[in-house]
């Protein structure tokens, strides 16, 4: 999922600890343009695109239970 749908160059620069809601929902938002069809129709399932939610979430609970990262989880 990481390679897939390019999230690693979405975060490049940021830090866990400085990573906040916003920044969250606008790699959602690049992720979903970027998956269109000449259409404008989405390629992606609501089902996938929760995965990859979920994916990003989970991140964030390893980095608190690591302690990486204070506060809530930011997706």
């Amino acid at each position: 999922m990481w390679m897939r749908y390019h999230i690693a160059d979405l975060v490049a620069g940021r830090r866990v600890r400085d990573f906040e809601t916003v920044h969250g929902s606008t790699v959602l938002k690049k992720i979903a343009a970027a998956n269109l069809t000449k259409d404008g129709e989405p390629k992606l399932s609501k089902s996938t695109f929760q995965h990859i939610k979920f994916f990003l979430s989970g991140v964030f609970v390893l980095a608190k239970n690591e302690g990486y990262r204070r506060g809530e989880n930011p997706m």
